[in-house]
């Protein structure tokens, strides 16, 4: 290998491993990359809420969608990504939110309700009874007009 070629490889892989490396060259904490994130994430909720692992992962999922800006999708394809410490602490922030029990909507600042998704900070949390109401009203419904009720 020339030393053209070893100095290129060297860049190349200190490029995909900057943050990574930055974070152990300045004596920080280990950085957690996307999975390992996720999965702590997952724990913290579950063991503070006593949710079912799917539930919790879930919900961790969405938080961390949140607090990165990035869709599900992304979560999952970037699963290797290190994360820099500003985006892991921003995670971070949200899980503890939820860990004390704020509601995801409450922390969101919205909330998916039968296919439309409402923004109201604070406030973002549909009951259970307006629900069973809005069931009910569609079951009223004859099937061919349902679009429009």
């Amino acid at each position: 290998m020339m030393d053209g070629d070893l100095t290129e490889l060297l860049d190349a892989l200190a490029a995909e491993h900057q943050a990574e490396l930055l974070a152990t060259l300045s004596g920080e904490a280990e950085v957690a990359n996307v999975t390992a994130c996720i999965d702590t994430a997952t724990k913290q909720i579950a063991g503070a809420l006593g949710l079912e692992k799917r539930e919790a992962r879930l919900e961790a999922q969405i938080l961390a969608s949140c607090a990165l800006q990035v869709n599900r999708a992304w979560l999952i394809a970037h699963d290797q990504d290190v994360l820099t410490p500003t985006q892991a602490d921003a995670v971070e922030a949200l899980i503890a939110r939820r860990e004390q029990g704020e509601p995801v909507a409450y922390i969101l600042g919205e909330k998916e309700f039968y296919g439309r998704l409402f923004r109201s900070p604070g406030r973002a949390h549909s009951r259970p009874e307006t629900e069973l109401l809005v069931e009910a009203a569609l079951n009223g419904c004859p099937k061919t007009a349902r679009h429009r009720c």
